[in-house]
């Protein structure tokens, strides 16, 4: 018995710890597999994007992105001040999002009215928020 408790003691030891760097990412054991969560959160953001990648080839939709960024005028000028000012100010579109205003003036800042570039930008969120839920769940 004492033996047993030797050998789980000094397993313990070597295991990472709460100051050792590689602690904050264990491996996780499947059934024999062992998997890292860096090459599943890098999997989770390598599908995503995949999976909506074909949205840089659409246009904008009848949907709401009239009142959001193809017909409103104030967004279509790019990032400026009376811009900023509105964006934190408006209660256009029965919401009061002044993030998502900027987003949208700093996308046609950078790539004027190219639907296709708005939705990239959207797909690189969609992959960041893949990729920060799963490094939240690791940890939890």
């Amino acid at each position: 018995m004492s033996r047993l408790r030797g050998q789980s003691q000094n397993r313990e030891s070597q295991e990472s710890g709460p100051d050792d760097p590689g602690a904050a990412f264990p491996p996780q054991h499947f059934g024999g597999v062992t998997a890292r969560p860096q090459l599943i959160g890098l999997l989770l953001a390598l599908v995503t994007l995949l999976l909506y990648l074909p949205a840089g080839r659409y246009a904008f939709v009848v949907y709401d992105d009239q009142e959001y960024v193809s017909e409103n005028h104030i967004v279509q000028q790019g990032l400026t001040w009376g811009g900023v000012k509105w964006a934190f100010t408006t209660w256009h579109a029965c919401n009061w999002h002044p993030v998502t205003w900027v987003s949208h003036m700093v996308d046609c800042q950078l790539f004027g009215p190219n639907a296709g570039a708005h939705h990239l930008v959207n797909v690189l969120f969609h992959v960041a928020n893949t990729v920060l839920l799963f490094a939240l769940l690791v940890r939890l």
